[in-house]
């Protein structure tokens, strides 16, 4: 009987090849992780520091709040914003999901049709913007 014969091989080399993949995945997650940084620097100066030094001017406190909702007629315009905000992200978000499905089925000219329906309103809004502050 042989020492050493295949079916012992393979089995010693299956969880060497399992811990090579689990290191890249490793070093995968490590890399999106790294790719985070630059995004969460980015809303921490663009979205929470100027929440915070407003929240420091205007001080919303306990009493502002009271006063805010304590009317009901500020009380309904909140709920209806709030309601019209969620009714707007649900609907959003159900078309972009089909959209989205539809331009990963689509190929050749329809998916570039689609790319473009996708990326013209934000060349629309630089135009305006750019004519705005050249004046008409």
């Amino acid at each position: 009987m042989p020492i050493h014969d295949a079916s012992s091989t393979v089995s010693w080399s299956r969880p060497i090849a399992s811990i090579g993949r689990l290191a890249a995945r490793r070093r995968a997650s490590a890399g999106w992780t790294l790719a985070l940084i630059p995004f969460i620097c980015l809303t921490a100066i663009f979205f929470v520091a100027p929440l915070v030094d407003f929240l420091e001017r205007y001080g919303f406190h306990g009493d502002t709040w009271r006063s805010v909702l304590g009317s009901s007629g500020e009380r309904s315009i909140l709920m209806r914003t709030l309601v019209i905000a969620l009714e707007v992200t649900l609907v959003s978000g159900v078309l972009a999901y089909f959209y989205v499905a539809a331009l990963l089925r689509a190929r050749g000219v329809v998916r570039a049709l689609l790319i473009f329906a996708a990326v013209v309103p934000f060349f629309t809004s630089l135009l305006v913007r750019s004519y705005e502050r050249e004046g008409w």
